[in-house]
Order: C-alpha cells, then structure tokens, then sequence
C-alpha cells in the first residue's frame, strides 16, 4: 500500500485556509442603524368593544437617521394568545422623507375599537415597512420578532359596558376603511338623528 507524503507546510496551509473560511462563513453582515424609537399612548387604557379611542403615536427620530422612501406605519393589537384582534396601519400625516434626524414626530388618530368576541388584555405592536416591498425597518424598542415592536397595552372590555346608539334618520350608509373591515363610519346628510340613552354622568359627543 502506497502512502503519499504531505509535507507539514501544505497541512498547515489548508488548516489556515479552513479557519479562514469558517470565520468568513460565521461572519453576519453588518445591522442597518435604527431609524427611531416608537411608542403610542391611548386616552384611556380600558375601553368596550366598539367605543372611540384616541391613540397619539411618537416617534423620536434617530440622530442621524436618512430616510429614502416614504414608509407606512403598521399597527397590530394582538389578544393574550398573539392573535391580531385588529390593526391601524396608515400614512403618517408627515412623510418619513421629511423626518429630520433628532426630531420628535407627534400626532393623534381616532378609531374605533372593533366589536370582537374577545375581552380582556391586549399588546399593542407597531413599527415601519416599505410600500415597495414590505420590508420593515430597524427601530429601537422592544422588538417581538421580525421588527414589530411592543409599544403598549389596552385592556378590551364587553361591549355592553359601551354606551348603546341608534343611527335613525339623515345618515348615510356605513362605510369600511379599505383593506381593513373593522374600522367603519357613517356620514350624515344635511340633518341627522342619533339615539342614546342618557349616561347620567359627563360625556364628551
């Protein structure tokens, strides 16, 4: 039986070349930088099924943050089992190609909360992602898995603890937020009627 002789610089040669290459294989490409901090803070932190809620979304953009594309944000509200009870994504009234770095973008929307066979705690998950081609961006925060980030909580409660209204007469038919079925309203005509009963205590109309 023949035996070739390797000489010990060519071993020591294919060791170099093989650590080599697994610290090249092992080597993960650098992070993008992250673009800003988000957070939301809701009026109230209980609320019924069906009832108004005020959500105000901060942004605290990164120092040196570039922004290249107008991105949308996405906004999931997850029950105790991370199921996405309803979502709130939308355009920011400020175009994230105008954000500065260092700057504080603030801003309030209103929604409804759906009618869901759910009640009890929710997680609030938001962040940003292309319109192009759904890549989300790197943000600083809590991140729940593939850059979604908890941001907040709401306690869901029955919808017989919301305040009961009659749509009657001069309004017109219910319309749906596009893509998104749990957010509906109504538009009145020239006059309109709405029937409640009386709360007998504050309330905001």
């Amino acid at each position: 039986m023949n035996r070739t002789r390797v000489p010990p610089s060519v071993v020591c040669l294919v060791s170099v070349l093989a650590v080599l290459n697994s610290l090249g294989c092992s080597r993960k490409p650098p992070e993008t930088p992250a673009l800003a901090t988000p957070s939301l803070r809701f009026n109230h932190d209980r609320a019924p099924a069906g009832s108004p809620v005020e959500i105000t979304y901060k942004f605290v953009v990164a120092p040196d943050a570039r922004f290249n594309e107008n991105y949308r944000v996405f906004v999931h509200v997850l029950d105790s089992d991370h199921e996405v009870l309803w979502f709130d994504d939308h355009d920011p009234p400020v175009p994230t190609t105008q954000w500065k770095g260092g700057e504080t973008v603030e801003y309030t929307r209103t929604i409804f909360t759906p009618i869901v066979p759910y009640v009890g705690d929710t997680t609030v998950q938001m962040g940003l992602y292309s319109v192009k081609d759904q890549k989300r961006v790197r943000l600083t925060g809590e991140d729940a898995g593939q850059q979604a980030y908890k941001v907040a909580q709401l306690r869901l409660l029955p919808q017989t603890d919301n305040l009961f209204t009659v749509f009657k007469d001069g309004w017109h038919p219910t319309e749906t937020a596009t893509g998104n079925t749990a957010i509906e309203w109504q538009w009145t005509k020239g006059e309109a009627t709405l029937a409640f009963k009386n709360p007998k205590k504050d309330a905001a109309f």
